[in-house]
This record gives structure tokens, C-alpha cells and sequence, in this order.
């Protein structure tokens, strides 16, 4: 896609958007250069705000919808930002966005053997058992370990 196609793709859209796009960019960046500093569970505690209502009082339709609007936006800003997030950030950046909103999300990763044997690993995000970001069938291609990847002392959603 041109520079000129994606910018324009851009002031579309709506104003909280493009402030979400251009948060999305930053802390994709941020994370991912972080993820080669230090360890994942300190970046994943520090990207798991606290004290928020997830699933209190939300309607599950609104927040489905509203996860995956935020999903699309995130996506965008790692195929489009400055940093080419690959998935664990991706999906670390995804989960904060969608816990602030006190929208229920969990951290998945799964692992499967390439055609040549190599161990390789995905991380994704789902809400309502649902993968936003990924194709359905993600669970199919790679194996999920059997509980999401929450910080210590986080409850289950």
C-alpha cells in the first residue's frame, strides 16, 4: 500500500481512532525494543493495568465490537508504524488497550514443529475465546498452552 493510501486511510479516521492509532505505534515500539532488554513477565506486569472493571457492567455485544475496532487499530500501527511489531508485542500492546477499557482479553501463546522440524511459537489475543487479530482456526495451527499467559497475582478474567 502507498504512503499516500495509508495516510489517507488514516485522517479517516475518527478522531479517537487515530489517537489510538498513534498510542498503539508508540507502545509497540517501546515494547518490542523492551521485550530485548528485559524479561517478558516484567514488560507483560507493566502493560497489565490495575484496578480496572473488566467484563463489570459492559454489554458483550458492545465489547466485542469495540475489541475488535481495537484490534483493526492495532494491527494497522504494527504493519504501519515505524516498528514492525511481530506478534508478541502485538498482542501485549492489544490486551493493555482492551484491559483499560475493562474489556476482558487473554494472552495466548501456542507452539507447533515446522515442515523442517523447528519449534515455533505465536502469540495472540482473544476475547470471548475468540482470536482478534489471528484467522479462527489459530488453536488448529498452533498448539495453545492450556491456560492464557497472565502476570503473577493476576486473576483469571
Amino acid at each position: 500500500m502507498s504512503k499516500l493510501t495509508s495516510l489517507a486511510k488514516f485522517w479517516r479516521l475518527a478522531p479517537s481512532e487515530r489517537g489510538l492509532f498513534l498510542r498503539a505505534m508508540l507502545l509497540l515500539a517501546v515494547t518490542g525494543f523492551s521485550l530485548r532488554l528485559v524479561s517478558f513477565r516484567l514488560i507483560q506486569g507493566l502493560l497489565s493495568p490495575v484496578n480496572v472493571a473488566v467484563g463489570k457492567a459492559h454489554s458483550p455485544v458492545k465489547d466485542a465490537a469495540q475489541a475488535r475496532q481495537t484490534a483493526r487499530i492495532v494491527a494497522a500501527a504494527a504493519r504501519h508504524g515505524p516498528y514492525r511489531a511481530n506478534c508478541l508485542p502485538t498482542s501485549l500492546v492489544l490486551r493493555y488497550f482492551l484491559l483499560r477499557h475493562g474489556i476482558q482479553a487473554d494472552l495466548r501463546v501456542g507452539v507447533r514443529k515446522s515442515g523442517g522440524g523447528r519449534l515455533e511459537a505465536h502469540a495472540w489475543v482473544e476475547h470471548a475465546d475468540q482470536p482478534l487479530i489471528d484467522r479462527p482456526d489459530i488453536q488448529q495451527r498452533f498448539a495453545p498452552f492450556d491456560q492464557p499467559i497472565r502476570p503473577s497475582g493476576e486473576a483469571p478474567g
